[in-house]
């Protein structure tokens, strides 16, 4: 049995570090997340380091090669994106861009205003690639952000990922370069929803550990609001898809003449 595309594991409560406020250490529903992700596709495992740059590192590793740190950044973040990724590409620009690659099309696009400075300019960049944005995950909370595109097609769902340009002393930080996976937009919201489904578990069992047993004496934790937040954390992937069947269409006409006038240029 293949590994499941979303993977994670919370670290133990023991080792969470506390927030300091103005009243003292206190942890959080968002804090009680912290952990290690990865996407485990069939040619590569996003967030995962590589192996070379890791041996420059002296710091200890709580994750080994994958990312550390709130798992809930994933989670939260792949369900925002859902409405805009779940609605498909035309298909001919869904030809043109798995042709072309999204991170090439976003660097052109830059180009192309970076010599212009007119609010029409703008306008046409914005045009031309804010529906890229949408679908883009989001991970600036990470040092070297992977770029990382989830769209659809209308039949296959597809995720595309280059890295290359993220090095530090001539050594490439990702394992997974450059790529694309896909499987059909069917198997794709299963694995979504089993990654919710754990995910919102393992917070489920954390809580109820926590309300059994509290925390260090010198650790601030409101149980009650912990308690509510879970139980609105577990709808959040159902609102997102029903978003997702109510959400307008992006406007591919206009999108499609801006995508012209820059590549005529």
């Amino acid at each position: 049995m293949s590994p499941p595309l979303f993977n994670f594991r919370l670290l133990p409560i023991p080792e969470i570090i506390p927030w300091q406020q103005e009243t003292g250490f206190a942890v959080h529903w968002f804090g009680l997340t912290d952990g290690c992700y990865w996407l485990h596709l069939a040619n590569a495992e996003l967030f995962r380091y590589r192996q070379e740059f890791l041996n420059t590192r002296n710091a200890k590793l709580s994750c080994r090669v994958y990312v550390n740190y709130n798992v809930v950044r994933l989670w939260e973040d792949m369900i925002e994106m859902l409405p805009d990724s779940l609605h498909p590409l035309p298909a001919d620009l869904a030809q043109k861009f798995a042709a072309s690659s999204m991170s090439a099309w976003s660097e052109r696009v830059l180009h192309w205003v970076e010599d212009r400075e007119d609010v029409e300019a703008i306008e046409i960049s914005d045009q031309a690639s804010s529906w890229l944005y949408r679908r883009r995950l989001m991970t600036s909370h990470l040092k070297w952000s992977p770029k990382i595109w989830f769209w659809n097609d209308g039949i296959n769902f597809h995720i595309e990922w280059d890295n290359r340009r993220y090095q530090e002393n001539s050594i490439s930080v990702w394992d997974a370069q450059v790529g694309h996976w896909s499987a059909t937009v069917e198997e794709f919201i299963e694995e979504v929803r089993a990654f919710d489904s754990q995910f919102i578990q393992a917070m489920q069992q954390r809580v109820d550990q926590i309300s059994a047993n509290g925390m260090p004496k010198d650790v601030l934790i409101d149980i009650e609001s912990l308690k509510a937040e879970q139980v609105d954390r577990a709808k959040w992937l159902e609102r997102s898809l029903e978003a997702a069947l109510h959400q307008p269409p992006d406007d591919w006409e206009a999108i499609r003449a801006a995508i012209e006038v820059i590549e005529a240029k």
